[in-house]
């Protein structure tokens, strides 16, 4: 707050919940960020498997059922503001996602493995059918909302894994 950001600079802030500070008033959110001198707002929308915002490919969230369609509250407050729209979005793991979708993807054989031979929560990055989830949620995002950008998180394999699990070149 104590000095203007310079032309073309970027300043974000994160925001895990991907509802704004104050849930369903997302314009407040994003005037407080711009009057504090801040470009843009990085919400997390997306994780494997679950979205804030309207998809045909992975579920809705609650946070979608009770406060709507997040992507475009966010986008439409943004603008207004002045602000860039980058979504945050979750890789591979499948934490927050539906535990009946997690339970087909376990029976199929596309989540890792840890040490003692348990599915974890996390779907395996060398499988072709994970890669092409991944980026279809991302095209749909794209194709759907004129987002400025795509800030991927977890773009790594989970700490513990079985020796030879890891294969880097999955997620280069």
């Amino acid at each position: 707050q104590c000095q203007a950001p310079r032309s073309g600079e970027f300043r974000g802030v994160w925001d895990h919940d991907g509802t704004g500070w104050w849930p369903g008033d997302w314009d407040r959110s994003c005037r407080l960020l711009a009057d504090s001198g801040m470009t843009a707002i990085l919400p997390n929308l997306m994780w494997a498997g679950l979205a804030h915002y309207p998809s045909r490919i992975v579920a809705g969230s609650d946070t979608l059922r009770r406060y709507g369609d997040q992507a475009a509250q966010c986008l439409k407050a943004a603008r207004a503001h002045g602000l860039q729209m980058h979504v945050w979005k979750v890789c591979w793991n499948v934490e927050q996602a539906p535990d009946a979708w997690v339970a087909d993807l376990r029976k199929q054989g596309r989540l890792l493995k840890g040490a003692s031979g348990q599915a974890l929560n996390w779907l395996d990055p060398a499988q072709a059918a994970n890669v092409e989830l991944e980026l279809s949620t991302l095209r749909e995002l794209a194709s759907n909302y004129a987002v400025d950008g795509i800030h991927l998180d977890y773009i790594r394999y989970p700490a513990g894994l079985p020796k030879g699990t890891i294969k880097p070149s999955a997620i280069t």
